[in-house]
């Protein structure tokens, strides 16, 4: 499971005596803004659970992910050992507005513009595909629900949107 920063609540914690925002899920690297890192934590082999060390991706005990407005490891170290004392859950949880506030920092902008979603009922339409043996002919039935797409010669693709609007008069 992955966690918008933007949106969801990050539990709030120290890390090597500075700030961050922790969660046990992951953080999708392109939603972190430009000036913020992002790194995981791992576990050991003994306790997969556990936050022994701070890494940049891990694919293996994984136990947490951590968002930062400072580094917290050089960019050519490849694991940074967490101590006992080097990390501290406040017991809170808060959004990256209330952090930003809290800590004086400028609330960052969303790098991710246009998010994958259905669409709404309202937005929903028709693809309506000529196939080769179509191509040229006079108006032929649509198919509904045929997926993918062929590119015909001409660099042109081969299909028709029709709006939801339009469907009525269809």
């Amino acid at each position: 499971m992955a966690v918008n920063i933007f949106k969801d609540e990050l539990q709030h914690a120290r890390l090597f005596g500075k700030p961050v925002l922790t969660t046990n899920w992951l953080i999708p690297r392109e939603t972190v803004p430009d000036g913020w890192f992002c790194y995981d934590m791992r576990g050991t082999d003994s306790d997969p659970g556990a936050h022994a060390a701070l890494v940049d991706y891990t694919s293996y005990d994984h136990s947490g992910t951590v968002l930062s407005p400072k580094p917290l490891k050089r960019p050519a170290t490849k694991a940074r050992r967490i101590g006992k004392g080097d990390y501290f859950l406040h017991g809170e949880t808060m959004e990256l507005e209330a952090f930003c506030e809290e800590y004086d920092l400028a609330y960052p902008d969303n790098p991710i513009k246009f998010e994958m979603r259905p669409a709404t009922p309202k937005e929903a339409g028709l693809f309506i595909m000529k196939t080769s043996s179509q191509e040229g002919t006079a108006k032929q039935p649509a198919s509904k629900g045929r997926q993918g797409m062929k590119h015909m010669s001409g660099g042109k693709p081969p299909c028709i949107w029709l709006p939801a609007k339009s469907l009525e008069t269809f």
